[in-house]
């Protein structure tokens, strides 16, 4: 039978049961996202001298100190193995961001959590925050695999002089907001590398221009593209908004200043900034 005794409760106990209830879920959430960074530091810590041993194998001119070796990394190898084998037995899926996502947002729809009707413009405001923020967090991954598919489609996607291709970049940078729940951790590790993927998109395409001309602003180099590729619809006023619109994110959304810490939803917001302006 239902429990009758839940449906008498005040709107501010169950407010108060819901509040803890996350807070337990924060407390979760942060405890295996410290300790996901803890292996992380031990698994690539090892692969770091797993490197070093091999380079040392030639140094080595005895049978004996081969033999050490070998027997000390086997060592650590069944220690390892041990930790791995029963992490193994974790499935993430069950718990996966997309799974937890998806169960979430069926119940997490601005009208329920605001109600039909609200008290005041304040109120308004409060809830296209929270609009935004849910649909932010629902559809990165979404947005980040349709700019990767994308970017293959269009085959701007090469490394250029050395430096890691567009989607590294950008899989850099949804790697590094996503990995962490630790707000002293810089938002420059995520938005620098977005800025990286933009600006090295925009470099292929300059050099992909059927007509050749000097540009030197950002702004300019955008126009300059979007005139030679664009459809006979679209109009100059356009152009121009969108050129203005990607100097802007360029400038602001993704250059903080390396002293700038940002909250994760501030953080998230100029991770998304692209989509929103463009």
């Amino acid at each position: 039978m239902p429990d009758q005794s839940n449906d008498n409760k005040s709107k501010k106990e169950k407010d108060e049961e819901l509040r803890a209830t996350l807070r337990e879920a924060h407390d979760l959430g942060s405890r295996m996202a410290y300790k996901g960074r803890e292996l992380t530091t031990l698994g690539q810590y090892i692969v770091d001298w797993v490197d070093i041993t091999k380079d040392a194998i030639p140094l080595i001119d005895t049978s004996r100190g081969l033999t050490s070796l070998n027997d000390s990394w086997k060592n650590t190898n069944n220690s390892v193995g041990w930790m791995v084998n029963h992490l193994d037995q974790i499935d993430p899926h069950a718990l996966s961001s997309t799974s937890t996502a998806s169960a979430l947002t069926s119940v997490l729809t601005v009208p329920i959590v605001i109600g039909s009707t609200v008290a005041s413009p304040v109120d308004y405001k409060n809830a296209e925050r929270i609009a935004m923020r849910i649909e932010e967090q629902t559809t990165k991954s979404h947005d980040r695999d349709a700019v990767l598919s994308l970017l293959k489609l269009l085959r701007i996607d090469s490394r250029q002089g050395g430096k890691r291709s567009a989607s590294e970049q950008l899989q850099t940078a949804f790697n590094a907001f996503e990995s962490t729940v630790d707000t002293s951790t810089p938002a420059l590790t995520s938005l620098i590398p977005m800025r990286e993927c933009i600006l090295q998109t925009i470099d292929v395409l300059l050099r992909k221009r059927n007509h050749q001309e000097i540009t030197k602003s950002t702004a300019d180099k955008v126009k300059s593209i979007l005139v030679q590729i664009k459809r006979d619809s679209v109009s100059e006023e356009q152009i121009e908004t969108l050129a203005k619109q990607c100097k802007e994110i360029l400038d602001e959304k993704l250059s903080p200043s390396k002293n700038t810490v940002l909250s994760r939803s501030e953080w998230q917001h100029s991770l998304t900034a692209v989509k929103r302006q463009v």
